[in-house]
């Protein structure tokens, strides 16, 4: 096999799984990862797609064989796949790269959603295994839990506090910026009502402001009331 030729036959291996983590870095908060790190990811993510299409393709000829009696089950793998990455083979099937470019768009959605969600961490955290709640860091995890919806950001330089709801926010690795709508703004110190704002654009800067999350109005919020 030539070196182009190989490369080649590589790039179609990971693709499945670069599209699986292009997936999983569109919707979660954390989308800067280092190249060696996107490498090993594709690699894993890629690998994965081909295993889940190999149990699709086992369940599909088990209940086959359970509704037919003429058929036979076999235990061997199903994809040619396996054959050309172990033994060096050189032909893959169309249909099986395909399938596993297919299947790649919903595992890359339900990777990312179990990423956003740290659910992996949360069942860490059930078994008593870990006290970490995930790879981001404090500002995206806390701006991305569920019970945050209206928030107090308060300047201290210029003694005002923004209380409104969060729109949107700025990634982990970039500066702090976040979007209130339905903006009130006080004074920080008197909590005197200065004026109501549509919506208010915030860069946070170190040390100048702090975010806080108030206890009745959320909670409000969360009974429907």
């Amino acid at each position: 096999m030539e070196i182009s030729d190989l490369v080649w036959k590589l790039f179609l291996l990971l693709l499945p799984g670069v599209m699986t983590t292009l997936f999983v870095r569109y919707i979660t908060t954390n989308k800067n990862y280092p190249p060696f790190y996107f490498i090993i990811y594709s690699a894993i993510l890629g690998l994965s797609s081909f295993v889940i299409l190999e149990v699709i393709h086992s369940v599909y000829h088990i209940i086959r064989a359970v509704f037919n009696s003429e058929i036979k089950l076999y235990w061997n793998l199903n994809l040619t796949i396996w054959d050309s990455i172990m033994n060096g083979k050189s032909e893959f099937k169309t249909t099986e790269l395909l399938s596993a470019y297919i299947v790649a768009i919903p595992f890359g959605l339900f990777i990312g959603y179990l990423t956003q969600h740290k659910s992996l961490n949360k069942i860490l955290q059930f078994l008593k295994l870990t006290t970490r709640f995930g790879d981001g860091d404090v500002w995206s995890h806390f701006l991305n839990m569920e019970e945050v919806e209206w928030l107090i950001v308060r300047d201290k330089q210029s003694n005002l506090a923004y209380f409104g709801s969060v729109r949107s926010y700025s990634e982990a690795n970039d500066k702090r910026e976040i979007l209130l709508e339905e903006v009130d703004v006080y004074t920080s110190d008197t909590w005197e009502k200065l004026y109501t704002s549509k919506a208010v654009f915030l860069e946070l800067n170190d040390k100048q402001f702090s975010i806080e999350l108030p206890i009745e109005v959320n909670k409000n919020i969360e009974d429907g009331k």
